[in-house]
């Protein structure tokens, strides 16, 4: 171990950088970390001066092996090394761009910075007020990457976007500038990512629910019809493309109680028009369960408008027959996990409270 650290410290620059290489092998077997917790300042002083000469990926995947080590205790470093990784993101950006050679070894040092700083951000989630300071260092790099031109990296880009917005205090409207971005991917090219694209807008609806409602420019809750829209929409899509869908609009409701009375009824439309066409039991679980959601957000409302659409009777219908089937196993074939359940059954208790009046006679 004595011999790989002041390997790091050598004159020549490759002794240094298979110094690291061999540092990561130290760093995944040891069992003590009292061994290295000494020296760990030096360490990433060490990492820091590397990180300004070279663009290597064992360099950033030794950095993220120690990251994921140490956890919390990294705390204290943890501005100074997102800074650092930043800093080498652009470099390896930069390289790639300039000389088609090292295109692909700079794409995967910059993925490589891309994931540790993720793990940075895992490692300090019990500790808010670092988001905070590390949000300014991170943001040139979402606003870049979250276009078109980081498509090769957008799965890992958006992790990081998933962090800033769960675990910081408070969701800055730096941060809310992202949304736009995300929404006009998801329009135009980033479908195969919806999945990871639903984690952040959760974060955005859940945890800054007064913003998403209230700002009209720009208008959030038009983005994210236009975008729900035309996904669910789409002929060409399959089921399975399209299940984020459904999960956002439970979010919307869940979240906007008694502040979006006037989409009641467009998403009715248009859940109960991709509900027709559903043929995976999954999606259609999902669909039911975003009409029990806008249940539970306002019975009396959403009954009159499935009356009005006439389709009260087929919806309940279908929902009945789905809550009933079961496998030659015995087991569900609809609403299997405790959250459907719970769904379901909030969505149609909801209606016992309605005046007798309210029930229309079918």
């Amino acid at each position: 171990m004595h011999c790989v650290i002041s390997g790091l410290r050598d004159p020549e620059l490759p002794v240094r950088v298979d110094s690291v290489f061999a540092l990561r092998s130290f760093v995944e077997a040891c069992k003590d970390l009292d061994e290295i917790r000494p020296i760990l300042p030096q360490l990433l002083d060490e990492f820091f001066k590397l990180m300004g000469e070279v663009e290597n990926e064992d360099l950033v995947f030794t950095l993220e092996t120690i990251v994921d080590r140490f956890g919390e205790e990294m705390a204290p470093y943890a501005l100074g090394l997102c800074q650092s990784l930043a800093a080498a993101f652009w470099r390896c950006m930069a390289s790639s761009e300039a000389d088609d050679e090292v295109e692909d070894s700079g794409a995967l040092a910059a993925v490589g910075c891309l994931r540790a700083l993720s793990t940075i951000l895992e490692s300090i989630s019990s500790l808010p007020h670092l988001f905070i300071q590390i949000e300014p260092t991170l943001l040139p790099i979402l606003r870049r990457m979250l276009t078109s031109d980081g498509q090769d990296v957008y799965e890992e880009v958006l992790e990081i976007v998933s962090y800033l917005t769960f675990y910081s205090p408070t969701i800055s409207l730096d941060m809310w500038s992202l949304w736009p971005l995300m929404m006009e991917a998801l329009n135009d090219w980033a479908i195969d990512f919806f999945e990871n694209i639903l984690v952040p807008l959760d974060n955005y609806i859940s945890r800054g629910t007064e913003h998403f409602v209230t700002c009209k420019d720009p208008d959030y809750q038009q983005s994210l019809w236009k975008g729900l829209s035309s996904v669910m929409t789409d002929q060409n899509m399959e089921d399975s493309d399209i299940v984020p869908a459904p999960k956002l609009i439970e979010v919307f409701f869940q979240n906007c109680k008694g502040q979006v009375d006037h989409w009641v009824e467009p998403y009715l439309r248009l859940t109960i028009d991709r509900l027709r066409r559903a043929e995976k039991p999954y999606l259609k679980s999902l669909l039911v369960q975003v009409i029990a959601n806008v249940f539970y957000y306002n019975p009396s409302l959403t009954l009159a408008m499935l009356h009005k659409l006439g389709v009260a009777t087929e919806i309940f219908n279908l929902w009945f027959v789905m809550l009933q089937q079961v496998k030659k196993s015995g087991k569900r074939v609809n609403f299997k996990r405790e959250h459907d359940k719970k769904v379901c059954c909030l969505g149609l208790t909801s209606l016992i409270g309605l005046p007798a009046n309210h029930i229309p006679a079918e």
